[in-house]
């Protein structure tokens, strides 16, 4: 039998936590275990982009979408969240990081 991701999901359709289990032990779980507030539902395999804890059922996308990093970032159509100010392309390259205070993007390590 092969084994599957389960979810738990509060009212809200936010995912409180990702289990795996076979079919025959969800099935029973949730029967034996009625009192449990929240839903639990199948989502697949594990992988890129799967979902996970904080996650949310997107009603509009009818997918789950991943936690907002900021509240200025915007959901793009597939499904990725896009920072307000692009990060930075040209010279000289390094490994940025969203500094939310300043609505701007910082090189982790400064240049000279």
């Amino acid at each position: 039998m092969n084994p599957l991701y389960i979810a738990f999901f509060n009212e809200d359709k936010v995912i409180q936590r990702v289990e795996l289990h076979n079919q025959e032990f969800f099935s029973k779980y949730c029967e034996e275990h009625p009192e449990i507030e929240g839903t639990w539902e199948e989502i697949g395999q594990q992988g890129f982009n799967a979902p996970g804890v904080n996650w949310y059922w997107n009603e509009e996308k009818e997918t789950w979408s991943p936690p907002k990093p900021f509240d200025n970032w915007i959901l793009s159509d597939d499904n990725f969240w896009i920072p307000p100010i692009p990060k930075p392309t040209e010279e000289p390259e390094g490994d940025w990081y969203w500094h939310q205070e300043d609505n701007s993007w910082h090189d982790i390590v400064p240049q000279p």
